[in-house]
């Protein structure tokens, strides 16, 4: 269908039509297009479509060995657990069915005179559509637990199991039991011609009460690139978004938006971030701005409830058991109370599905409210589809008493809190307090003694070199007004704090810092303004490409094996083979990161990994600058 005709025909239907991608697409998100009180016809009801990207370079069901496939980020099927039997939320009244196993279409608005009945294959990555093979098991338990955290916020079920009778189809207003299918399938052969494009799905019909089950299914069209579980979950939980009434999240500057750093949403084109969520269209450019979880609030998904709220109405937690919770908004607050006999207490928040939507921030109070501890890490990726720091952990060595365990929703760079929900999981550890003369051992004969009392170290594998570094005057922490000291260990180090450290550890040489900045976005007035410009006037930063430091932005591993290799005056030259599997010799720091290891300052990962995109933590942070000075 050309598109001057479809837009014709649109038109005089009284429909908007936006041109996307070279396709037309509904904008109405009040539901599909009504003419004189009957369905109108399909040339009225074009769908939206997801993305139009190239098909890829090998047809998925002709690949007899699967190769076309990425296995990578596949998840572990627990034992006896059945993938087509999968339930986010049983019992919900309404349901997102993922269908893996194909169908014939008939009777529906993708349907037409030339094609009343279409089939559509099951999913498939071998040559054999008729059963499901081990791989393909695990990429439907990964697609569905990435798509069921996309909906946590929310009173419905994502599942994998093929619905009673009804739980799908609504009969009229008064029928409280809806939902949405989408079917994942190879093919898009039918309706108006192959549209090359990640799926296709009506705008607005989760709710709609004339006619649901005529605009049903979604669409998640396979064989066009998504090769990849978590491709194919994003794509899903795209469509399904279109379903609940959202539009795509586009640019100025065109197109969908691809996100910035490890963060993209979920109505751009979040293919290859490991942190996708739903947004109102924060980032710079944004030419939609709807709120998407109100919008999808509006078309029939209920919030699910959250009681434990306050330190009056917190949820227990024990040693015994883990607990769980659910962070339903921006502003939500998950408590947990716990009675610690002494020692040390090691609490621990992870987000309960994978699919990067949660990025947890975790607060330990005192029995008065009062904050003693705050963690957020900073958020890396660790492929694309995985990300670390999206958990929380804090060991405080504390005495017996009562204290709570709080929990919401964090942002990081890129991104607010906003879309930061989903359901987690929370524990605590208590290691007793002890009266042995048992000590912890040191690595230097050398190292001074800390006159700090940190008190939330105690389960630090670095406490003698944090030890260090404040006797040395490198890091002091945060004094409370408790009168407790805090190092906060398990934070990120951001890049202003790593410049006032690199300047103490040289011993705050003479220094005049210069009248103009050399960064756009340190001004002279700010507070490490000093240290950041020594740190440059040495070469041991150079800033980024556009001319800012970021100061605030975290260091990552490779950019603190850069700054100690120059603070060192490090001679040039690597060894011709890397010493961690995930540093090629051709990385941009291979060479510093090369160093650090022959140094001994670090030894990476037990997995031969160095990981070099991770944020460093403030433990590891003063364990590679004490190794550095001894």
């Amino acid at each position: 269908m050309k598109i001057k005709a479809a837009a014709t025909k649109l038109a005089a239907a009284g429909i908007a039509v936006a041109v996307s991608a070279g396709l037309l697409s509904t904008t109405s998100d009040t539901g599909p297009a009504r003419s004189g009180g009957s369905v109108a016809t399909v040339a009225a009801l074009t769908p939206e479509v997801m993305y139009d990207e190239a098909p890829a370079t090998a047809d998925a069901l002709a690949a007899a060995t699967g190769t076309t496939f990425s296995t990578a980020d596949l998840m572990a099927v627990p034992a006896g657990t059945d993938v087509f039997a999968l339930n986010s939320r049983a019992g919900s009244q309404r349901t997102i069915y993922l269908d893996f196993t194909g169908g014939t279409i008939t009777g529906t608005a993708w349907n037409s005179s030339t094609q009343p009945s279409v089939k559509t294959p099951a999913w498939s990555i071998d040559a054999d559509p008729t059963t499901f093979n081990a791989t393909e098991r695990q990429a439907v338990y990964t697609i569905w637990n990435r798509v069921s955290a996309d909906y946590q916020a929310f009173d419905v079920n994502v599942t994998t199991k093929v619905p009673a009778a009804g739980a799908i189809d609504r009969s009229d207003a008064t029928d409280p039991v809806y939902g949405t299918r989408v079917l994942i399938t190879p093919t898009s052969d039918f309706g108006a011609g192959t549209c090359g494009c990640g799926g296709k799905s009506f705008v607005g019909v989760f709710n709609y009460t004339q006619g649901h089950a005529t605009y049903q299914p979604a669409f998640v069209f396979t064989r066009n690139g998504l090769n990849s579980a978590p491709y194919i979950a994003e794509a899903a939980a795209h469509e399904a978004g279109h379903t609940l009434g959202l539009h795509h999240d586009t640019t100025s500057s065109g197109g969908y938006y691809a996100g910035s750093g490890v963060w993209a949403p979920i109505m751009g084109n979040s293919y290859g971030k490991p942190v996708t969520q739903f947004d109102r269209g924060e980032f710079a450019g944004a030419t939609n701005r709807e709120d998407d979880y109100a919008v999808m609030a509006a078309h029939g998904l209920a919030y699910r409830t959250n009681s434990s709220t306050t330190m009056a109405t917190a949820a227990a937690l024990t040693t015994t058991r883990a607990s769980s919770g659910v962070v339903v908004g921006p502003q939500d607050k998950d408590y947990f109370v716990y009675q610690h006999a002494g020692g040390t207490a090691t609490f621990a928040a992870t987000p309960r599905f994978a699919g990067g939507n949660l990025d947890i921030q975790l607060f330990v109070l005192n029995s008065g409210g009062q904050v003693l501890a705050t963690v957020n890490p900073g958020v890396a990726a660790l492929t694309s589809a995985t990300a670390a720091g999206l958990d929380a952990r804090a060991s405080l060595t504390l005495g017996a008493g009562t204290y709570y365990a709080v929990v919401s929703g964090a942002g990081s760079s890129g991104y607010s809190t906003y879309g930061s929900r989903g359901e987690f999981v929370i524990t605590v550890a208590q290691t007793p307090a002890t009266t042995s003369t048992a000590t912890t051992p040191v690595l230097a004969k050398t190292a001074p003694t800390s006159t700090f009392n940190f008190v939330d170290i105690g389960a630090s594998p670095f406490r003698t070199e944090i030890n260090w570094l404040a006797a040395k005057g490198i890091s002091t922490g945060w004094l409370l007004a408790n009168g407790t000291r805090h190092y906060r260990p398990l934070d990120s180090i951001s890049r202003e704090a790593m410049a006032a450290f690199m300047y103490r550890l040289a011993g705050s040489p003479a220094f005049t810092a210069p009248a103009r900045s050399p960064f756009s976005d340190v001004p002279t007035s700010h507070p490490f303004y000093k240290q950041i410009t020594w740190m440059a006037s040495r070469k041991i930063t150079t800033g980024y490409g556009d001319g800012t430091f970021r100061p605030t932005g975290s260091v990552t591993r490779e950019a603190m094996a850069a700054f100690m290799c120059r603070y060192a005056k490090a001679a040039s030259g690597a060894p011709s083979r890397s010493p961690f599997t995930d540093v090629a010799t051709s990385a941009p720091f291979f060479k510093e990161i090369a160093w650090m290891s022959a140094q001994g300052i670090s030894t990476g990962y037990a997995d031969r990994t160095y990981r070099p995109a991770l944020p460093v933590t403030r433990e590891a942070m003063a364990a590679f600058i004490y190794r550095l000075a001894n």
